[in-house]
Parts: C-alpha cells; structure tokens; sequence
C-alpha cells in the first residue's frame, strides 16, 4: 500500500497508493500509470507502507516473524534516509522504533529476505552493511542508490 515514486532527475517520494492519480488495484489501470512513469524517465517501486503522515500504519500481530527489518524513510522536509533495526524485530516493532528515534513522516519496508544486499559509502571505498554482496546482485529485480543531497 505504499510506493516510491523517482522523478526523472532522481528526487523520490514515499506515498500512499491511495494517494496516486490511478487505482493500482485494477491491473490495466497499473500497467497504465507505471507506463506513464517510465515513459516520463521516472520509476517507481511498491511495498508495505509502514508510517503514514507520522503515525503508524501497521497493527501488530501475535504470530508476526522477526527478522532484521530495514526501512526507508522520509522526513517531514522530504529528505530519505535508511532506518535498520539492530537485531531481530517484527515489522510492526520496527516500525514504532524507527518512529520514536527518527520522527519520519513516511515509512516504506525494505524487506530483504534473502536478498539483503546494502553498501554504505566511506572515505575508504564501499563498506558492506549487509549479507549479500556484489556476486550476488544479478538476481535481483530492483535496487534502490541513495546518494547525499547537495
């Protein structure tokens, strides 16, 4: 229920589906406006919506599976940043932590399974944060680069 939406010069988004200018629900009305995203040079990813507005937008569950959790976040100003929790966590667990510490308006799921790949850049080259490395980037279907603002 949440997507990430890239502008053709990089600025991104977190936003609700609902929030978008077409029901992503009725699978022509989808192929349509993620055409219209790429024709315009953008793209867009969708995942499970976690803060909306600053508040969370996730019930916890009994049964819920921890995992390590790693969020992308978005400011009030609009600024994005990567939350990672620092040991297994549910997803709605995760979610109230990285509100209380970071206060983000919008929140979306990194859910990386088994394809938990992250590099952080450092004065000393690229430093791996996470268990997959470069080898194993062609199986992927999608990877987000954040870069510092200017």
């Amino acid at each position: 229920d949440g997507v990430l939406l890239i502008a053709p010069d990089g600025a991104a988004r977190i936003t609700a589906v609902d929030a978008l200018s077409a029901d992503l629900s009725v699978p022509a009305a989808r192929s349509a406006y993620v055409a219209g995203v790429a024709e315009a040079g953008g793209a867009l990813f969708q995942s499970h919506l976690l803060i909306r507005d600053g508040a969370l937008d996730l019930r916890a569950r009994d049964d819920a599976p921890e995992a390590l959790r790693r969020l992308l976040l978005q400011s009030p100003a609009g600024e994005l940043s990567v939350w990672q929790s620092r040991g297994a966590r549910t997803l709605h667990a995760a979610a109230a932590e990285a509100l209380a510490e970071a206060a983000p308006a919008m929140a979306l799921n990194l859910d990386m399974g088994g394809h938990d790949f992250c590099e952080r850049a450092t004065e000393a080259g690229p430093q791996a944060c996470g268990l997959v490395g470069r080898e194993g980037l062609p199986r992927f279907s999608s990877l987000l680069r954040l870069t510092p603002g200017c």
